[in-house]
């Protein structure tokens, strides 16, 4: 894992494991409305992994404080549009019952329905790639 800046590392992966409370931010929107991500993550002292093409952010709260701060304070003050630019979910974790056998390489909840994200629930966890 190559490191850019203090907080943001990159990994030479298309697909990427989502953990607890995740903020996911689509690179090229990010590069359109303010620069460059590393310029952004650096300006708003954020923290978490790229693959150059999609950034996730996690945080072991529920509700994620912090996410949700950024989403008003940094995220929609430059036009960043929910499900457009971002996404914002939630781990989904599998037991041994009927519902969750149901979700199994399932699409997570939440961001089925985002054109330039995809997703999949596994037993070894939640994963994203980007689509285009």
């Amino acid at each position: 894992m190559k490191q850019l800046i203090d907080f943001l590392h990159y990994e030479d992966k298309e697909i990427l494991k989502v953990s607890f409370s995740t903020l996911i931010i689509r690179v090229e929107s990010l590069n359109e409305k303010y620069s460059s991500l590393a310029r952004f993550a650096e300006a708003s002292k954020l923290w978490g992994v790229t693959n150059g093409k999609i950034y996730c952010m996690s945080e072991m709260m529920m509700p994620p404080p912090d996410i949700e701060r950024i989403i008003e304070e940094i995220l929609h003050p430059i036009d960043m549009i929910h499900k457009e630019d971002f996404a914002f979910v939630y781990e989904y974790l599998l037991g041994d019952c009927e519902i969750s056998q149901k979700m199994l390489d399932k699409p997570i909840p939440g961001i089925e329905d985002i054109s330039w994200l995809g997703s999949k629930v596994n037993y070894l966890g939640n994963y994203i790639w980007y689509k285009k």
